[in-house]
């Protein structure tokens, strides 16, 4: 049964640095730069998925042509829970229209769950930081979620 989710009152949105590339999706301003530095040294904290490129979201109208052809395919893309069992891509729009170009029927996928990331608390690490703060963080100008 999917449960609704409700608003944090505790979010406190990570300052953004100069530089850092943002995300715009609705409600939604992620923070692609720390959410990408975050997931390279923590790959194991986020599902990865293999997921078909014809279920990716194609509404990205704005691509860079060359850069398209130079993008790493091997690279997992990044979906972001944005409302119960709702995900969409956050990172990954130039290797997405890649695959298709190239006939890809697959590729790999780190899903951010909400339900996930309020479930792996870094205490065992010697950290107060869990996911769930990495992805309050990488919210921005949003009205933060989580499940009770």
């Amino acid at each position: 049964m999917i449960q609704p989710l409700r608003v944090d009152p505790r979010f406190n949105p990570c300052p953004v640095e100069d530089g850092d590339e943002l995300f715009p999706n609705g409600i939604f301003v992620f923070n692609v730069s720390r959410m990408l530095a975050y997931l390279d040294q923590n790959p194991t904290d986020v599902e990865l998925v293999e997921i078909a490129v014809c279920h990716l979201d194609q509404g990205f109208s704005v691509l860079n042509e060359s850069h398209v052809d130079s993008v790493d395919l091997s690279r997992p893309v990044v979906l972001a829970e944005i409302s119960p069992g709702q995900y969409n891509l956050i990172d990954g729009h130039h290797r997405v229209e890649k695959a298709l170009r190239h006939g890809l029927i697959t590729l790999h996928a780190y899903r951010l769950t909400i339900r996930q990331q309020n479930s792996r608390p870094h205490a065992d690490r010697g950290s107060s930081v869990s996911p769930l703060d990495i992805l309050r963080g990488i919210l921005r100008h949003a009205r933060p979620l989580y499940l009770p």
